[in-house]
């Protein structure tokens, strides 16, 4: 492990966009309102913490459960958002499986992966996008963001009541869906 980001945040090689912030993570925090998020929810995929980070920032929320398959990752985003640890959980878990383990909950943040080393698999976003929709309460939101050529609409109509696709631009789109 070591400090990223001038030294905001700590990192090591492996974790994805581990010394940078991602481009799709950026556009997503600068879509999601503040205030938006309340109560207990998680970011899947949590990487380093950016994104749990972001939300812990500006949003009044009871609790965020932090969820990535790369046990470095959860390590690494335990110790950014350390200062937070009242209101953050982590979880070691393949989120491409159902978890039964998770509260329901109010909402779920995520820039879902699509590879598998080199390989494109779009179906480990879907299978996040499947999780999510399982994990959320009723009325319960979603917030993503995918790469562009990434096809999560019919998964995402088929899983909440209403989807918005609330931007498309630079090669990402964000998404609100509603359960």
């Amino acid at each position: 492990m070591q400090p990223v980001l001038d030294k905001k945040f700590i990192s090591q090689p492996g974790i994805f966009g581990w010394d940078k912030i991602d481009q799709g993570s950026k556009l997503l925090t600068e879509t999601l309102p503040d205030n938006e998020l309340t109560g207990t929810g998680a970011d899947f995929g949590c990487g380093y913490g950016y994104l749990a980070n972001h939300v812990l920032r500006h949003h009044k929320i009871e609790k965020i459960y932090c969820c990535d398959a790369d046990y470095r990752a959860v390590q690494a985003c335990k110790i950014n958002l350390a200062s937070s640890d009242r209101k953050s959980c982590y979880r070691w878990i393949d989120l491409t499986q159902v978890q039964e383990d998770l509260p329901k909950l109010d909402w779920v943040i995520m820039n879902p992966p699509f590879h598998e080393g080199k390989e494109m698999q779009s179906s480990i976003g879907m299978f996040f996008i499947k999780t999510a929709s399982l994990a959320l309460k009723k009325g319960g939101s979603l917030w993503m963001v995918a790469n562009s050529h990434l096809p999560y609409e019919e998964i995402l109509r088929h899983g909440f009541g209403v989807v918005t696709k609330v931007l498309e631009q630079e090669g990402f789109k964000v998404f609100h869906a509603r359960k």
